[in-house]
């Protein structure tokens, strides 16, 4: 479903077109107008995208990419709008402005994203420590109940935890058995 809505932002988006450098040169000069504005932010999405790709992959979503992007853009603008820079240097101090705006925010989403995906893995690890100590106490498999209240967590929380788990077996292997096929294919 998310990649329908990013579809559509990218279907949206082809028909807007990018600002050259004199018309960003004029819109810059104009600021704060709210015109102005509105179309430095519209004429600036597509390079939104663009970097946005550049760190997609690693399991981050490329519509979390150009969301924060996006929010960083308007908050480069928006200073901008309040301290411009007028001349023949506005547009690339602009464009330095929001190229380490945008690539902050990226940064920033991908380096969320590693340490979620380091606190699921240090959690997942608790709950199959929990249930082999467990085990060896009962002499049998654990239930849920038992888990969770070992590890003081709700038995939801521990379902979701134990899920992700599963999850991320079931992509591993899914790859390892793509890779295999490519493999084979290659040969």
């Amino acid at each position: 479903m998310e990649n329908q809505f990013y579809q559509m932002y990218l279907d949206e988006l082809s028909e807007i077109p990018e600002c050259t450098n004199e018309e960003m040169e004029a819109l810059l000069n104009s600021l704060p107008n709210e015109e102005a504005v509105k179309r430095l932010t519209e004429g600036s999405l597509a390079y939104v995208v663009r970097e946005a790709a550049k760190y997609a992959g690693n399991d981050v979503e490329i519509s979390d990419l150009v969301q924060e992007g996006n929010m960083a853009l308007l908050l480069v603008l928006k200073n901008y709008a309040s301290h411009p820079v007028v001349g023949d240097d506005a547009v690339s101090y602009f464009n330095q402005l929001r190229e380490r705006a945008v690539h902050m925010a990226m940064e920033a989403v991908t380096e969320e994203q590693k340490q979620s995906e380091q606190t699921a893995e240090k959690l997942t690890a608790s709950v199959n420590v929990v249930m082999t100590k467990l085990a060896e106490e009962l002499g049998r498999e654990p239930n849920l109940s038992e888990i969770a209240a070992k590890m003081q967590m709700s038995e939801d929380e521990v379902q979701a935890v134990m899920k992700e788990a599963i999850n991320a077996v079931a992509v591993d292997r899914s790859e390892a058995a793509q890779k295999e096929d490519e493999a084979l294919e290659n040969q």
